[in-house]
């Protein structure tokens, strides 16, 4: 990771959005932080009005998005042009509580929600094209081109793809049963089961030989990334490697996805590798872009 200055210098070329009603948040963004008028966009309560769900506490929210594209126009431009701008920090100004009448109410106790992506701001910082490409990720995306003996930069989109899906998935997996979760046919385990078993899919579809484990070379990989950082990363990592050890790329399916009635799934498409969207444990669902976990929380 690079300097955080790189940013901050950077605050004019910001793109940032607020709820339409929030002449407060407004405000604060040009009077105070100094943000350009053209570059604040009003938006509804679709965008920028956030809930934790039908009642409970909610309020207006504001995001901000880092333009690649700075010289290009900033009146006008959309927010949902993934190639020119993305989401890294959203501020929730937690205000209100709505009830089972949908009444609003002001929250006795207010305070600021906040949250930023360390994917996405690695991507900012490093100047990668997606968040796979970033010191994060990209480092076990490199052992699996190494193991296949493929030229990352120089493959398909297709290959290009298995390789982020083994290196986003294992990276999710180490810190998963680092965290004392592991394979099982239930719940959140089988959540794992199911990672696994898609990397090993991915590595066979690349040709890596399996007559013997591929899968704990790419966690010691995902371990020596996080383990200085994730204080129960390290503690743990020799539970991970026996795991990836037990995991016999000679007897995974290779269909890693169950037959369901509750919802549609897909795997990740190239193009949703391709135009960096977010690292996600099950893919999304073919009718939208949404995460299939939020459709699924009941299950786990």
């Amino acid at each position: 990771m690079t300097d955080l200055n790189f940013i901050l210098a950077r605050v004019l070329a910001w793109q940032v959005s607020v709820f339409e009603e929030d002449d407060e948040a407004y405000e604060i963004w040009r009077d105070v932080v100094g943000v350009k008028e053209s570059h604040i966009q009003r938006m509804g309560a679709a965008d920028n009005f956030w809930a934790s769900g039908a009642t409970g506490p909610c309020g207006p929210c504001s995001e901000l998005y880092y333009d690649f594209q700075p010289d290009q126009p900033a009146e006008g431009a959309s927010l949902e042009d993934d190639d020119r701008f993305i989401e890294f920090y959203n501020l929730v100004f937690m205000e209100k509580n709505r009830d089972a009448d949908g009444k609003l109410t002001p929250l006795a106790n207010k305070n600021i929600d906040t949250g930023l992506g360390l994917e996405r701001m690695a991507q900012i910082l490093q100047k990668a094209p997606n968040n796979y490409e970033t010191d994060l990720i990209f480092p076990i995306i490199a052992q699996a081109a190494a193991m296949a003996g493929v030229d990352y930069a120089q493959s398909p989109a297709k290959v290009q793809t298995n390789l982020k899906v083994m290196g986003d998935h294992t990276r999710a997996v180490v810190y998963l049963i680092s965290d004392g979760v592991n394979p099982s046919n239930i719940g959140r385990g089988y959540i794992v089961r199911r990672l696994l078993r898609r990397v090993v899919r991915c590595g066979r579809l690349l040709g890596i030989k399996t007559t013997e484990p591929f899968t704990p070379k790419l966690a010691q990989v995902a371990i020596d990334l996080s383990g200085a950082l994730l204080r129960f990363v390290s503690p743990n990592h020799s539970d991970a490697v026996s795991i990836f050890l037990r995991t016999n790329p000679k007897t995974v399916s290779g269909s890693l996805l169950p037959r369901t009635t509750d919802v549609a799934v897909r795997n990740p498409s190239e193009e949703d590798f391709a135009r960096g969207s977010e690292p996600t444990l099950l893919g999304f669902s073919q009718a939208t872009a949404t995460p299939r976990w939020r459709r699924t929380q009941r299950a786990f």
